[in-house]
């Protein structure tokens, strides 16, 4: 049995000896505790054979334990003392790390245990878990969300809580807050330490997620003492984090009878998105003035839900380009000036509401969001809409994200326009007025409609793909919309603005671009004068590198023209142009020019190393969707470059390069014999600047880490253990995480993390759970 449980394949088996397990218990009865003492227990132990001693980590015996357990097969009263000491040996798995999908699993296992089994038994050997002296304090998240899950209301639980509270570390203080926000029940003993440890808490996303969650929520807001900074920057992380977290009342489970199953009905038939929300609507739902601070967070955590209700789902036009492609326009704006179905006592409170001057900026914010969704914009509303911006100028930066994830601009897509004018310049609004009106903003909407569809029409494949390169890079529009020029003019914006302001176009990731040396010469003039004034071009700049460029000797000698501009007028003092410019442009000529390495010197003494570590890896990857054997070549003949800050620049951007190839097969292939100069990150790592730290973890992260040595094993094992800032802790979990271990260094990788796993005393959970998921990678069990 022993052999069959620690076999690879093991699955089949596991269902075969639980089977003789409970035929073992119904002949050998009080005898059958030799499943314990002759099967779970020699199967852990450890062995003489170093390269055969994978199961003392992972404990299948301790695994099959619970299983039995689970089983039920020893549910009868004879039998109490042998499942105790399964359950006792079996939660053994708690002493070290879990992966996610085996803490579901140990979940699984106890919630089929009866109820006498929970009490009597699961509980008393989780109390002497904790009670013990050798229980991990850093697994304790694990064993609470065992205990939370069937014991909530024991004083037990608060206690082994606070002990986490008092621990002053980060990681399990926001493991506290975990365990108190999903099984504690008692408001005021919650609010108390929210209060006390708000600094640790306020900027975790998942604790806020899971603070929002609760079923109490509202009279935690009411136990918080809240000032008025606190509240307004609580109200913003909601702001920030409202996507994932309405994600999560997404997946509530509805009582049937809560259902209106007429609009549900008719949501299916018509395809109307707002009978869907309509079925779902809590009945007595009401917009009620908040008379403090709580009550405002609260109202903002009921308004925020309503308003994703209501928004419009697809209120614009939907042009395709080429069916096969899977090519759209879409042309923003409400097709006709129908307003959501809401009643008109909540049109009434949200108007009374913004009148309130007591309301902190984030609610007043919002409300005015919800406010617009359903009113046609009018003159006397405009005027006091901007009012309210230039009173409260500058507006914080969620701003932008609040009208943007509301779906705003797809309705009133002129009146964002004056919004985003209004952030620079305080009286435009006042150019706006005479457009700003529904009717106006839709007929311009049905006018750009009707241009688009009768070009498409008569227009052949090349002349479609320079019509959607316009509509990318903003560039050439006057020959598309020639229409729209005095309208433009007339509201005093530039043609791109308003063209941009109501179309976008939606391409399939397969949809292939290419730039004519024409156009790429026009794109790259504008950002040639971005550079020379230090100021942001209106054009995207990710659309200079997400197209295919035509090869032209000329438009390639200019792009190194402009890289050497950009080399130029570099400098951290300024926000453009930004370090991402120049590296993207770099590696895109690197495409097309093997001789553009000749500018990485300058390139990498120029810009700040720190800053390489933070480009954008999604840019990265749209740059690179195949990058190949002979341009990863071209770029690592720079790690051997005589210039020290060349070689670590170029190291760390082909890190950069490597992780946002996601298939493991492109990375083998392309980046198993890249090499760097180990002693570089060795040097960076003992620097006193934290930056410099990054740069020499990140730099150590590559396959050739001399973990043959002691000395370096120690020195990852050292920083996992003790990191010295946040961030290098960051740092150090990633590395775990994704450092190649490569099948020709398996054995020493392996001995490496089961040294990790051997003292859980010292290491975090996270890094517990890290090492946990390697160690099954390494073993073949994932």
């Amino acid at each position: 049995m022993k052999e069959k449980l620690s076999a690879k394949d093991s699955e089949h088996w596991r269902y075969v000896c639980l089977f003789l397990a409970g035929r073992i218990v119904r002949e050998l009865g009080e005898d059958s505790e030799k499943i314990l003492t002759q099967v779970c227990r020699p199967l852990d132990r450890p062995v003489e054979d170093k390269n055969h001693n994978q199961n003392h980590f992972l404990r299948p015996g301790a695994w099959f334990a619970l299983e039995v357990v689970a089983d039920g097969s020893l549910s009868k009263s004879q039998y109490r003392n042998f499942q105790y000491d399964l359950i006792d040996y079996g939660l053994e798995v708690l002493d070290t790390g879990l992966t996610d999908e085996q803490m579901s699993q140990l979940i699984s296992y106890t919630e089929q245990l009866s109820q006498a089994d929970k009490n009597d038994l699961l509980r008393k050997v989780l109390e002497a878990k904790f009670n013990g002296i050798n229980f991990p304090e850093n697994c304790s998240e694990n064993a609470l969300r065992i205990y939370g899950e069937y014991f909530p209301q024991e004083n037990f639980l608060k206690e082994k809580i606070d002990a986490l509270f008092e621990s002053k570390k980060k990681s399990l203080i926001l493991s506290a807050f975990n365990i108190a926000l999903s099984y504690i029940s008692d408001s005021p003993w919650i609010a108390k330490r929210l209060e006390n440890y708000w600094s640790y808490w306020i900027d975790s996303k998942d604790i806020v997620i899971r603070f929002l969650s609760t079923d109490n929520y509202n009279e935690l807001l009411r136990y918080l003492p809240l000032s008025q900074s606190k509240s307004e920057k609580l109200a913003e992380v909601i702001i920030e984090i409202w996507e994932y977290y309405f994600h999560h009342l997404e997946e509530r489970t509805w009582d049937l009878e809560e259902v209106n199953w007429e609009y549900y009905s008719l949501a299916f038939k018509e395809g109307n998105w707002e009978y869907y929300s309509l079925a779902f609507e809590e009945p007595n739902w009401e917009l009620r003035e908040p008379q403090v601070l709580a009550d405002q967070l609260i109202f903002l955590s009921k308004v925020l839900p309503k308003i994703n209700d209501y928004r419009p789902r697809e209120p614009f036009y939907k042009i395709k380009i080429d069916v096969e492609s899977y090519k759209d326009i879409l042309i923003k704006s409400r097709k006709t000036s129908y307003i959501s179905e809401i009643s008109s006592e909540t049109i009434d409170s949200v108007t009374g509401l913004l009148k309130n001057d007591d309301l902190i900026l984030p609610v007043k914010l919002t409300l005015w969001m919800f406010f617009w969704l359903f009113n046609q914009p009018e003159k006397q509303s405009i005027e006091l809409f901007r009012n309210f911006l230039q009173d409260n100028s500058p507006l914080p930066d969620y701003f932008d994200r609040l009208w943007s994830i509301l779906g705003l601009e797809y309705s009133w897509p002129l009146l964002i326009l004056a919004i985003k004018r209004n952030t620079n310049q305080q009286d435009i609004f006042t150019d706006f007025l005479d457009y700003l009106d529904g009717y106006t903003q839709i007929s311009i909407a049905e006018e750009i409609d009707k241009g688009v569809k009768e070009f498409l029409d008569k227009a052949d494949d090349e002349e479609k793909q320079r019509f959607v390169i316009a509509l990318l890079t903003s560039v050439g529009l006057d020959e598309f919309f020639p229409q729209l020029i005095s309208t433009a003019r007339k509201i005093g914006v530039q043609l791109y603005e308003l063209v941009r302001a109501y179309t976008t176009c939606l391409l399939s990731v397969d949809f292939q671009l290419e730039y004519s040396s024409d156009q790429l010469r026009k794109i790259l003039a504008i950002v040639e004068q971005a550079i020379q004034n230090r100021e942001k071009p209106y054009i995207d700049l990710g659309v200079i590198f997400i197209v295919t460029w035509s090869y032209s000797l000329e438009a390639i000698n200019y792009a190194r023209q402009i890289l050497e501009l950009f080399l130029d007028k570099y400098s951290e003092s300024y926000s453009f142009p930004p370090a991402s410019l120049g590296i993207n442009l770099f590696l895109k000529l690197l495409e097309h020019d093997a001789d553009i390495l000749d500018s990485a010197p300058n390139l990498f003494t120029k810009l700040s190393l720190y800053e390489l570590i933070k480009v954008d890896i999604y840019e990265i990857y749209k740059l690179f969707i195949k990058p190949d054997k002979e341009y990863i070549y071209r770029f690592t003949s720079l790690l051997n470059y005589s210039n020290k800050s060349v070689r670590v620049g170029s190291a760390l951007i082909l890190k950069v390069i490597r992780d946002s190839s996601h298939r493991r097969i492109i990375k083998r292939e392309l980046f198993s014999d890249v090499r760097i100069d180990f002693n570089l990150g060795i040097e960076f790592l003992h620097k006193e600047d934290a930056k410099d730290r990054l740069i020499g973890i990140t730099l150590l992260s590559f396959p050739n880490y001399p973990l043959e040595e002691k000395q370096y094993q120690s020195l990852i094992l050292n920083n996992l253990q003790n990191p010295k800032t946040e961030a290098e802790e960051e740092a150090w979990n990633k590395f775990l995480k994704e450092i190649p271990m490569d099948s020709e260094k398996h054995l020493m990788w392996r001995t490496f993390i089961e040294e990790i796993l051997r003292k859980p005393a010292v290491y975090s959970s996270s890094v517990l759970r890290i090492a946990m998921e390697r160690y099954l990678e390494i073993v073949g069990k994932s």
